[in-house]
């Protein structure tokens, strides 16, 4: 540990491997989920994850210029700032467990994931969710039907699942009984999507838009 309490990052990212091959064998569930904010590409010279220990993986992305505003609030910045952590700095969070996660930029972290390319993957666009999320529930199904054995979901299931992660859900119980990751502000703010459209200037927008243009064109953010 470090003096700030923290594990060390170089015993932690020497270790992501075997750690989660230890993770695999630690019960007789065929398949664990695992939530991460880390990048996959090469950090001290591991990877993070790799085809050894990932059976799979689910990447969420969601459009930078909504992103900017949402980092703002969480980290009680001001947008400029957000843009710049963003775009240019290889920063790290440290989750609930004392143990910091390495983020770096929007584009290296999307990169590293999407081109992880040797295990099945399903990558899920934010705003697709907010559209049509019913798709994107089926979408997964047929996802987690190539790790798993076949199996069958209802639709009544299905329905029953949307209507309890709602955000106005989620909202509701982070506000009953609070959430880890949350900071000074509420972690489920709007869940909206487009609103750099109305808060960010000119400035910013290019930047953000010049900086990630190419990315953002492949994913359809701009044309």
């Amino acid at each position: 540990y470090q003096e700030n309490g923290n594990l060390d990052f170089n015993f932690i990212s020497n270790n992501w491997i075997e750690a989660q091959k230890v993770i695999n064998l630690s019960s007789n569930e065929k398949l664990k989920f695992f939530k991460t904010h880390n990048i996959r590409g090469i950090i001290n010279n591991n990877y993070f994850t790799d085809e050894r220990v990932c059976k799979g993986f689910i990447y969420l992305i969601r459009d930078p210029r909504d992103i900017c505003i949402s980092l703002a609030k969480h980290m009680n910045t001001n947008i400029d700032q957000a843009i710049d952590i963003m775009l240019f700095q290889n920063n790290f969070v440290t989750n609930v467990f004392k143990v910091n996660e390495s983020v770096c930029t929007w584009k290296e972290h999307i990169e590293s994931w999407v081109n992880f390319r040797t295990v099945p993957r399903l990558i899920i666009k934010y705003e697709d969710m907010i559209f049509d999320i019913k798709k994107i529930m089926e979408q997964t199904i047929n996802y987690l039907n190539i790790l798993y054995e076949k199996k069958q979901f209802s639709e009544d299931n299905i329905i029953k699942t949307i209507k309890k992660t709602k955000f106005s859900k989620l909202q509701e119980l982070e506000k009953t009984y609070g959430f880890s990751e949350a900071t000074n502000n509420n972690f489920f703010r709007k869940g909206k999507s487009g609103e750099w459209k109305k808060i960010l200037n000119n400035e910013q927008i290019k930047l953000i838009e010049k900086e990630l243009g190419s990315t953002m064109t492949k994913l359809g953010y701009v044309t």
